[in-house]
């Protein structure tokens, strides 16, 4: 009895697609290399570069040494927006740590916005905990099962660092709803066609 009688072609079939895909990856990561974002390219790999932009608190731009500029989403964390409560803080809490500075970018995936989502490291230290340790941003419990990035935002609250000062901080999740009450405003959003049956 022959042993590789059906598994052996699968396996020639898996590496072939392996190898195909991979081809075609790297071929269209090639020809968007002089574009000024190219996160679709970098996935699943650790690249270094230059902090050129700091857009909020969980979301910077990467100038790489291939002079590419990436943007990226710290992973696992979700800081205030903008025009959120402590918004302006924790971006600027962010770029005190790395703007200007080189820093190593670990990268989990690429988001349905297409940025990349990626840990951030500063030398030794991990930028994404750091941001939350400090009360700066909330763990994004939708993608994070971190327990140490949990034990820092638990530290955070009870020291009341950060937006943990304010009686009742609002997650960005919450904020970002359409419905939801925006306190620089008070109005609620409404939306811009009513379905009726």
């Amino acid at each position: 009895m022959n042993i590789f009688k059906f598994p052996f072609p699968a396996l020639i079939i898996t590496l072939c697609l392996v190898a195909f895909t991979t081809t075609a990856i790297d071929g269209r990561c090639e020809s968007l290399k002089n574009k000024e974002s190219s996160s679709k390219c970098v996935y699943a790999k650790t690249v270094t570069g230059k902090v050129v932009g700091i857009t909020d608190g969980d979301t910077i731009k990467v100038l790489t040494s291939s002079n590419t500029t990436i943007k990226i989403r710290l992973a696992e964390i979700d800081a205030p927006e903008k025009h959120q409560a402590y918004g302006n803080k924790a971006k600027q809490a962010l770029s005190d740590k790395i703007f200007g500075k080189e820093v190593t970018v670990k990268v989990a995936s690429i988001d349905r916005y297409q940025r990349t989502v990626a840990q951030i490291y500063l030398e030794e230290r991990w930028i994404n905990l750091e941001m939350v340790a400090e009360g700066w941003a909330w763990q994004y419990l939708q993608h994070s099962r971190s327990e140490t990035i949990h034990k820092a935002e638990v530290q955070a609250r009870e020291k009341k660092m950060g937006l943990w000062a304010d009686k009742n901080p609002m997650p960005p999740w919450e904020y970002r709803k359409p419905t939801q009450v925006k306190p620089d405003d008070g109005e609620k959003i409404q939306p811009l066609f009513k379905v009726e049956w």
